[in-house]
């Protein structure tokens, strides 16, 4: 059952619940929420040893080998392309 409410009382449920969820987001005070000044994130980041797996995974999909059709394929609809005109040079 859906109950309606005139516009007026809606749009005034909707900014008391609206307030109160920006009150209560401006006020969450926990360590992840900690301003940093500029000096504190250059050393935090200085002083994060480098994570290799992000390096890993992208050297992984540089070796990666197209086979001839998915190539050819591609040539063919490169040219197409071209050949209609519809490109800036």
């Amino acid at each position: 059952m859906e109950i309606c409410l005139a516009p007026s009382e809606s749009l005034s449920a909707v900014n008391t619940q609206l307030k109160h969820n920006v009150t209560e987001w401006l006020s969450c005070d926990t360590e992840a929420n900690q301003l940093y000044t500029d000096e504190e994130i250059i050393s935090l980041i200085q002083s994060k040893p480098q994570d290799d797996s992000d390096l890993e995974e992208t050297d992984e999909s540089e070796n990666v080998l197209v086979s001839h059709s998915l190539a050819a394929n591609a040539l063919e609809i490169a040219l197409r392309y071209i050949e209609q005109g519809h490109y800036d040079l």
